[in-house]
């Protein structure tokens, strides 16, 4: 077995965490779903990031083709999915 050389960590800068800017907020999280709660309650406690936006919007563009007013057509890609 041969024997690999350490990585070099010269030219190596870091920075403190506390220090750092983060994309993310408390608010952003999500809470836990009671039992015997609504699909509506469900969604409304998904986390503000990720899927959870996503599902949401989702939901949303689903009651809004609901309507017999309003035309719908829903593309899926291989990247994301979005309404058109």
């Amino acid at each position: 077995m041969t024997t690999k050389d350490p990585l070099s960590l010269e030219g190596l800068t870091t920075y403190s965490l506390r220090d750092r800017l983060s994309k993310v907020s408390h608010q952003d999280f999500g809470q836990a779903w009671t039992k015997g709660g609504s699909f509506k309650e469900f969604l409304e406690r998904l986390p503000n990031i990720l899927a959870g936006r996503t599902l949401r919007e989702v939901a949303a563009a689903w009651v809004r083709a609901a309507n017999p007013v309003s035309r719908s057509f829903w593309a899926w890609g291989p990247t994301r999915s979005r309404w058109v």
